[in-house]
């Protein structure tokens, strides 16, 4: 299923230690660092997506060099910008999809990189899809029912998306954008191109950080082990969001 916006080949890449862009997730950033100051401009000037990638540990031995970052990115669109009177910007990323990175291009004080989209797959089998949709909306009720802001028209508005949604995927990686703080667990999701895979990551990380209690989740039904992850392998910026 392919409904995001056709991306660049050729996109600036901005690395950072602890941030990494989902499809559909909007990511308020300031940038101050000069090169990505300048990459903002060169990209406001031009198509408007930048690849939002992980560093790897160790980044700090290399902090302004090229450290390494993984090959799986966040590419998105600038929604919003403002230039700030002493040369900084403060934009709106806006995630189109996953790429993956395939051959860095020197010729910028920033890094550039040939990218290629990572395909999304979803479940066929209406069984499959609707199955995933209740598991979906079972981590998102035990989730939210934690958090008193939440009122009642905040939740109808949850089960519509829920209800409605045709990209489950997308509600998966909604929900790691939001409630994971590890960066390496959220990088592990946006490598995993299966939407059946990466919602049993959801869970498990979930689970794990006692966000969802494996009772609550008794006697839902386990997802076939279909489709796989992305591989995991081999620039520094500095934003504040």
């Amino acid at each position: 299923m392919e409904t995001s916006a056709r991306i660049p080949s050729l996109v600036p890449v901005f690395p950072l230690p602890t941030v990494v862009l989902f499809p559909k997730a909007l990511l308020p950033l300031k940038v101050f660092e000069p090169r990505y100051r300048a990459m903002v401009k060169d990209v406001l000037d031009s198509y408007g997506f930048i690849a939002m990638g992980l560093l790897k540990p160790g980044w700090e031995k290399d902090y302004f060099g090229s450290p390494d970052v993984f090959p799986v990115v966040g590419v998105g669109r600038i929604l919003e910008y403002r230039s700030e009177p002493d040369g900084t910007y403060r934009i709106v990323l806006w995630g189109e999809r996953r790429a993956e990175i395939r051959e860095w291009v020197t010729g910028r004080p920033y890094r550039t990189a040939r990218v290629e989209p990572v395909p999304e797959e979803e479940p066929a089998a209406a069984g499959e899809r609707e199955a995933l949709r209740e598991r979906i909306r079972t981590e998102l009720n035990c989730l939210i029912s934690r958090d008193e802001e939440v009122g009642p028209e905040g939740r109808s508005k949850i089960e519509e998306a829920v209800q409605t949604a045709d990209e489950l995927g997308f509600l998966v990686d909604s929900i790691a954008f939001h409630f994971l703080s590890d960066p390496r667990e959220k990088q592990v999701l946006l490598e995993a191109r299966n939407a059946i895979v990466r919602e049993r990551l959801l869970r498990e990380f979930l689970v794990r950080h006692a966000q969802i209690a494996e009772d609550e989740l008794s006697g839902m039904e386990e997802p076939d082990e279909g489709g796989g992850a992305g591989d995991s392998s081999a620039g520094s910026g500095t934003v504040r969001s």
